[in-house]
């Protein structure tokens, strides 16, 4: 079985995903697993893994695994690829923080490796695993890379190149092995600019060893003039802040250019980007390998003409979110200003906000509550309960300027928003009084999934605030002033439990409701959150 991981492929570093993948893959080999994720319970839990990674992972891998026996032959492998890629996912629960107390419950005869480059954070949390370190320039690295190299070379093009600088096959490949140090990425590079006639062959003498030397001296090749490099400095920054695809357009728009002119001046990163086209969309925008990230924001890579302030991508992409949402969504309704958001920033938008640093002031409660709104209509994907990028921003930022003021109105407008969602559901009706006020009286059902789910959503990521707060700060006035925010949010949440107020769309709703209602319990009784189970 094997799991890659791909920094520039956002769902790839999601837990769900992960316990997914792994579940198909142990269900299509291992046929008695397969029988057992097919009762009830489990199939239920792993059909839920989006809400619930960890119990998903628990009771829908590792328990039904204990029960079987060694397959045929012995073992089997779990591979995971790329871990210190998974760590770049800023929303919460990760793939590392998942395997980190769950290794020891593998089954004996299951034996998982996994690769990541010297992430001091991987080794951390998976210091139980033996780790084997692989010498770049030992000796079966460079042989493997030997045979990579001269593999590559026999392409008629590559043939065409080594003629032209009257260089043999044995003398590039060994200069080659020389400059690279041991890096597959660095030769690959080099590789692909001889094939494509962006250097020759004879230039190889010429490159710096390693990969930040190669992007240094391209980079300052593509852009060699002052005003040139301020010009793509911010379009660098807004990519490094996306940290996921984001839009040709939206960048565009983000740093102030015609979607021409910024094709054109990224006509020289072409060898770094990667266009990715979901369906019919347009195309999406993002460094083709997490290395030429870190050498823009490495702090050791700070005098380089192209080191570059990602705080500063922060701010760009938090103003465009809301100049769209409080400006060209001027005169729109909430869901009609939410569905004319694009997808990126209703996923993004408040994970930039809270990122820089910036809080709401000089908005008013209804555009706060417009930004939130908006925001919940694209975080389907995140847990209730969960931990998204933002929360913890937010919070931490929150607390250590002493802006409880900011933590109440995010709460405030999170409650503003599960019950616009719940007045979409159904479950709540708004009735216009005689005088032309309105009333909102709870209808005791709902009807329609998907705004309930968004509740759930908005309910969920409150809890997470104060919770966050509970970790970070402890016990306090502070915390006793949020917890009474959730008043509102813990009743509806006991209706769905308790009232079964969701009774006829799915069992999900009621033990979501079940999970928020222990979750708030908890806090108002001095505890952390934490999990929840039936």
């Amino acid at each position: 079985m094997t799991y890659c991981c791909q920094w520039d492929v956002v769902e790839t570093l999601r837990p769900a995903t992960f316990v997914r993948a792994v579940a198909y893959q142990f269900a299509s080999r291992i046929p008695e697993y397969a029988e057992q994720i097919e009762t009830p319970a489990i199939r239920s839990v792993l059909e839920n893994v989006q809400s619930d990674p960890p119990s998903a992972f628990e009771l829908g891998v590792l328990a039904p695994l204990g029960h079987l026996e060694a397959p045929p032959g012995g073992s089997s492998l779990l591979c995971i690829d790329a871990l210190d890629e998974a760590m770049t996912l800023r929303e919460g629960l990760g793939i590392v923080s998942l395997l980190q107390s769950r290794t020891d419950r593998l089954p004996s005869w299951l034996k998982l490796i996994a690769t990541t480059r010297d992430d001091k954070t991987v080794m951390r949390h998976l210091g139980g695993l033996r780790a084997k370190v692989i010498n770049a320039v030992g000796k079966e690295n460079t042989e493997d890379l030997r045979s990579y190299v001269i593999q590559q070379l026999e392409e008629p093009g590559a043939r065409a190149a080594l003629d032209e600088a009257a260089m043999s096959a044995e003398s590039f490949t060994e200069s080659l092995l020389q400059r690279s140090e041991g890096s597959f990425l660095y030769a690959e590079h080099v590789l692909q600019g001889v094939l494509r006639g962006g250097m020759q062959a004879d230039e190889l003498g010429d490159l710096p060893p390693g990969l930040n030397g190669t992007y240094e001296r391209y980079l300052s090749r593509a852009f060699p003039a002052a005003a040139e490099i301020d010009q793509i400095r911010p379009v660098l920054e807004v990519l490094c802040a996306a940290d996921r695809p984001i839009p040709r357009s939206l960048l565009a728009e983000a740093v102030g250019l015609q979607e021409r002119a910024l094709i054109k001046l990224l006509a020289p990163l072409t060898p770094f980007m990667r266009q990715a086209r979901p369906s019919e969309e347009e195309p999406q925008l993002a460094f083709w390998h997490k290395s030429f990230y870190d050498f823009l924001t490495e702090i050791e890579n700070a005098d380089s003409d192209f080191g570059i302030d990602q705080n500063k991508g922060e701010e760009t992409l938090a103003s465009l979110f809301v100049n769209r949402v409080l400006n060209k969504g001027a005169g729109l309704d909430f869901q009609a200003s939410a569905k004319s958001l694009p997808d990126y920033l209703r996923w993004r938008g408040l994970d930039h906000l809270a990122l820089c640093g910036l809080f709401f002031d000089g908005l008013s409660d209804e555009q706060v509550t417009r930004l939130v709104y908006c925001s919940s209509w694209g975080a389907g994907g995140i847990a209730v309960g969960g931990l998204p990028t933002f929360v913890p921003a937010f919070v931490s930022k929150a607390i250590a300027t002493g802006r409880l003021d900011a933590m109440e109105r995010l709460l405030e407008a999170l409650d503003e928003t599960a019950q616009r969602h719940y007045i979409d559901s159904g479950l709540i009706q708004v009735q216009r009084r005689p005088d032309g006020t309105e009333s909102r009286v709870i209808t005791l059902r709902a009807t329609e999934s998907a705004p309930l789910h968004r509740a759930l959503i908005a309910t969920g990521l409150a809890v997470s605030v104060v919770d966050q707060v509970f970790a970070q700060r402890g016990a306090g006035s502070m915390l006793s002033a949020l917890v009474e925010k959730l008043d509102g949010m813990h009743y509806m949440a006991g209706g769905l439990d308790i009232a079964g107020w969701s009774h006829g769309l799915s069992g999900y709703f009621e033990d979501q409701g079940y999970a928020l209602n222990t979750m708030i319990k908890n806090l108002k009784n001095g505890l952390r959150a934490q999990t929840w189970k039936r």
